[in-house]
């Protein structure tokens, strides 16, 4: 300043590249569900370029966002990531396939019961970060569901939820840890 005093140095990181393609899933209209960047903005337009929402990936990139009313069949659903430093990369994109089972839906858990809904009847497949079963349960006439593990999961596992309708069609992943 005028009178020679100096304030500490100020510092930022340039950030110019923007994120990858973010990946949607398969989806029956009822829940999106994905990865993009971590703690991106997830912008989600039609294919006519309409908004259907926004929502921000989780710690480790994963995003879910549930529309107000369920899309319609053939909708096709674009989805664009833009970072903290206000760069967008490419769409990713998947179309509204209405024969596939809902995404299921999953509690928060302490790793000593897993529960949560989906849709009435449906067998849901239990599997950890890597792929490796943890279990399968089906959902009673009301759409719930709850296992319990013959050991605790530890605190930190991923778990992998996927719904798999009678016809043997499975609907993609819900994500906790």
């Amino acid at each position: 300043d005028p009178a020679g005093n100096t304030g500490p140095q100020g510092s930022t990181t340039v950030d110019a590249l923007a994120p990858a393609a973010p990946v949607v899933n398969p989806s029956n209209g009822a829940v999106i569900n994905g990865t993009a960047e971590p703690n991106s903005t997830v912008t989600l337009t039609d294919g006519s370029g309409n908004p259907i929402g926004q929502v921000t990936a989780d710690g480790s990139g994963n995003w879910t966002f549930t529309p107000g009313t369920p899309l319609p069949n053939g909708t096709v659903v674009n989805a664009t990531a833009t970072d903290a430093a206000g760069n967008t990369g490419n769409p990713g994109s998947t179309t509204v396939d209405s024969s596939l089972p809902s995404i299921p839906q999953v509690e928060p858990s302490n790793g000593s019961v897993i529960s949560g809904t989906a849709d009435a009847g449906n067998t849901i497949i239990l599997t950890d970060g890597n792929g490796n079963p943890i279990g399968q349960v089906t959902a009673d006439g009301s759409g719930n569901w709850s296992f319990t593990p013959g050991v605790p999961l530890p605190d930190g596992t991923v778990v992998n939820a996927v719904a798999r309708n009678p016809g043997g069609t499975e609907s993609a992943p819900a994500v906790i840890t």
